[in-house]
This record gives structure tokens, C-alpha cells and sequence, in this order.
């Protein structure tokens, strides 16, 4: 992966859920950048990236994170977000 820049985002989260290969996954809706504008309506995390803060989490509530913003076609808004790390709870 190329040397990319990260941002920070904010969203709200949704739900936790565990698929059925137990994995755990942390389920946002939307994510705004910096600017506050919403670049995704919805996106998850593996639970794991959100540890510190997972138990303390209320549907509704915000976060913020960091993650790395990758233009690619093949997501249908256009890029993808990468390597998030879940920063607070706001």
C-alpha cells in the first residue's frame, strides 16, 4: 500500500453483531469527514479495532476514528476506507 495519509471521521454507531464465522463486527452509520460531510452511510469495523471503547458503546452514540481514505472502483461510492483505528467515544 502506498504511503496514504489518514483522516479523521466521525460516525455513529449502529449495532454489534457476530457473523457465522464469529467474527465481531462493530456496524456505523453515517460517517462524516472533517468537513462533516457524510462519505459513507454506513461501514463496519472488526469489533477488535473498537476493544477500548466497545463495552462502553449505546446504539446512537458518536465515535470518532482514523482511517486511511483509498479511491478504488471497486466500491460503488468510489473508495474504501482502510486500517481504521477507533480513537474515542464522543
Amino acid at each position: 500500500m502506498q504511503n496514504l495519509k489518514r483522516n479523521n471521521f466521525t460516525a455513529v454507531f449502529d449495532r454489534y453483531e457476530t457473523d457465522k464465522l464469529y467474527e465481531a463486527k462493530l456496524y456505523l452509520k453515517d460517517v462524516k469527514n472533517e468537513q462533516g460531510v457524510i462519505v459513507k452511510s454506513r461501514y463496519w469495523l472488526k469489533a477488535r479495532d473498537a476493544q477500548d471503547i466497545l463495552d462502553k458503546l449505546m446504539p446512537g452514540e458518536e465515535i470518532s476514528f482514523s482511517a486511511v481514505l483509498e479511491v478504488t472502483p471497486d466500491y460503488a461510492d468510489g473508495f474504501k476506507l482502510l486500517d481504521p483505528v477507533v480513537l474515542t467515544k464522543k
